[in-house]
């Protein structure tokens, strides 16, 4: 399990850059791939230290999109590879029932939290609008690579106001199959990004709001909420 996470990671950073030469250059400023995938999100966290974020679902009609809840996520640096700057890190999605296996992840220097968010957020697609999951990842991929538009952003981190980014994207709204899509076409993604923040993903959020009255809504968020000292990482 471990080993198929951590090649996902790799491989949805490699898919996306594929093909964009020109849009990573950065010489011409930052891009959405530079800040989203390129970046070392990992760089200022130490060997011991622990991330928290905060998850919260809320949902319309539970009974049709599932329940809203809240949750932490816990991002863990085990060791620190002095000479490459990568780390071995633990993922820790959600506590009690919900608590999905530890995950220990190697060479990382990327913010697996961003996986995360991506694979939920196609899961989340389909569920509400229908559809083939390789489809939608696919038109997702695309769409974060040539059509996701990014400005610079003053953001709210711990009562102060940090400099970064804010990436919004809508994968699906010009999509081809988006008359079958339930009026979700319009789902809205939005990253907001500084490195100025333990992990640089200050927050992760998206929307799916559907165009079809008395259609059920449903909003995720993934919060950084702070850093600490994981006792069991010592």
């Amino acid at each position: 399990m471990t080993g198929r996470f951590a090649m996902h990671v790799a491989g949805l950073a490699a898919a996306l850059i594929c093909g964009a030469q020109v849009a990573t250059v950065v010489a011409q400023g930052p891009t959405v791939l530079n800040v989203l995938f390129d970046s070392p999100h990992l760089a200022s966290i130490d060997q011991g230290k622990e991330l928290t974020y905060r998850f919260d679902r809320k949902a319309s009609d539970p009974k049709k999109v599932g329940e809203a809840f809240s949750d932490d996520i816990k991002l863990g640096i085990v060791n620190v590879d002095d000479k490459t700057g990568k780390r071995k890190v633990t993922m820790k999605i959600f506590t009690g029932e919900r608590a999905r296996k530890q995950q220990r992840i190697t060479d990382m220097t990327g913010n697996p939290v961003l996986v995360v968010f991506l694979d939920r957020a196609v899961n989340n697609f389909q569920r509400v609008a229908g559809g083939k999951r390789p489809y939608l990842k696919d038109r997702f991929r695309v769409a974060l690579r040539e059509k996701a538009t990014m400005e610079p952003a003053k953001l709210d981190y711990n009562g102060k106001q940090v400099d970064g980014f804010r990436v919004t994207l809508m994968p699906y709204a010009d999509d081809p199959n988006r008359l079958k899509m339930r009026g979700y076409e319009g789902s809205k993604f939005v990253f907001n990004v500084s490195d100025q923040v333990p992990g640089h993903f200050l927050s992760l959020e998206s929307n799916y709001v559907s165009s079809v009255p008395n259609s059920p809504t449903v909003s995720e968020r993934i919060a950084l909420h702070g850093e600490g000292t994981a006792e069991e990482l010592k």
